[in-house]
């Protein structure tokens, strides 16, 4: 295919020519199993001269600086002029200056969490001195990719953030079902993971009200770990923390937000919100005068997902751990390990005695289990704890397996498990 050095390009879908103008965003659908290929001669994300394929994605959108190619079956392809892009680029350049600004005065470097929903607006020109900041939401406004964004971007100018991702649902620094933190070390490509070793923590739903007491803790861990490395490593105390945060919904996941806000405290001063007034509301009227808003609208290439997809994308991200460099099945003797879940329900308080309360904290309790046939398919964490005496609950992990027959682990490494105690998750491999 000719390459186009213009303003425009020539980009072919079936018989039909799309002509792209500058800074003008290809978006298209893809049904599950289906696949394309995009070709891109110039991107601030992608490399050039490179051909990506994508599978089992609903929509994609590209902001196109200069040329852009398109093969395969897609449902839907069509051009907008109507980009959020823009706006992101613009965002990343003020994050920059507060980089500078940051390293001029020896002080830590902008501090973002995504929150998805709208907010007050707050010009992205008034961002001129150092703010910690954080970016929340609600499911499906592009809050993960707009993340990816902002991280590739200062990862290209040569900059090392820490990335924090408390979405148990989709999470990008590990699977479902965890939190964590990393640093970016170089960007990452299209449909694949940073490559950076993340630090891991087990809270085993891919909902933080299932045990909300535990996804605080850890929340709260998180934070901690973000202050240490931020101390002990100059480069990603200047280059900033980004914050991707689950979907907010009213009740039990609002609490989880202004919780994580509140456990952040030191670092967060701006909110970015995408997606719903509501929030932006409650969140103006429930945190400290001084943290700031800013507004960024909800890309349109952004669709809401049905639940099958939902399940299919744990399954996949589950596989892509399992058998990126290949799988292993790993025998053990139950002598070698110790089975444990997380949480139990808490005893209600008119079940008591008049006048007496639940003292023990049941949703941070460790409970052994035998093996038995309910825990087939089941994926478990690998903590890396000695010992069930130790702080299990807040303890990192080191990895996961997946159990299918008797003591048979599915794991992505060959030999001996590192550690003995595993935690139980909600997840299931099934494929």
């Amino acid at each position: 295919m000719a390459k186009n050095n213009t303003s425009t390009c020539s980009m072919r879908y079936g018989d039909k020519v799309y002509k792209l103008e500058k800074e003008s965003e290809l978006r298209f659908e893809l049904h599950e199993k289906e696949e394309t290929s995009v070709y891109l001669e110039y991107h601030q994300i992608l490399q050039m001269n490179t051909w990506y394929r994508c599978q089992i994605i609903i929509v994609c959108s590209n902001f196109i600086l200069n040329a852009t190619y398109l093969t395969g079956k897609t449902d839907a392809a069509y051009i907008s002029t109507n980009t959020s892009m823009v706006t992101y680029l613009n965002l990343h350049t003020a994050l920059e200056q507060m980089r500078v600004k940051s390293e001029k005065e020896r002080v830590r470097g902008p501090r973002v969490t995504l929150y998805s929903h709208y907010c007050v607006d707050v010009p992205l020109n008034s961002l001129h001195t150092f703010f910690p900041v954080m970016v929340v939401g609600p499911p499906d406004v592009g809050k993960s990719s707009f993340c990816r964004q902002l991280l590739n971007y200062a990862a290209r100018i040569g900059r090392n953030p820490l990335f924090v991702d408390l979405d148990v649902e989709h999470n990008d620094v590990s699977i479902p079902g965890t939190v964590g933190v990393l640093r970016v070390m170089r960007p990452a490509d299209v449909g694949e993971a940073f490559e950076s070793p993340p630090l891991i923590f087990h809270h085993g739903h891919i909902r933080p009200a299932t045990n909300l007491k535990l996804y605080n803790a850890l929340v709260s861990r998180v934070a901690d770990a973000v202050n240490i490395k931020c101390d002990a490593i100059t480069k990603a105390n200047l280059s900033g923390v980004i914050v991707n945060t689950g979907s907010c919904e009213d009740g039990p996941d609002y609490n989880s937000l202004t919780h994580a806000a509140g456990a952040f405290e030191v670092m967060f001063d701006i909110i970015i919100v995408l997606g719903q007034e509501k929030l932006a509301f409650k969140l103006k009227r429930d945190l400290p005068n001084f943290v700031q808003f800013v507004q960024i609208s909800k890309t349109g290439g952004a669709v809401e997902k049905c639940q099958s997809y939902r399940e299919d994308r744990i399954q996949k991200t589950i596989n892509n751990y399992l058998y990126r460099f290949g799988t292993f099945k790993i025998k053990v003797k139950f002598s070698e390990v110790q089975l444990f879940k997380i949480g139990e329900p808490e005893l209600p308080n008119s079940s008591l005695p008049f006048g007496m309360k639940v003292t023990k904290d049941y949703k941070k309790r460790i409970i052994s289990i035998q093996p038995s046939a309910s825990l087939l398919h089941h994926v478990f964490s690998i903590s890396s704890a000695d010992s069930a005496e130790e702080n299990v609950v807040e303890m990192n992990v080191l990895g996961f397996v997946v159990i299918k027959r008797d003591l048979l682990f599915l794991s992505p490494c060959e030999g001996p498990l590192s550690k003995s105690i595993l935690l139980e998750s909600d997840l299931r491999f099934t494929k």
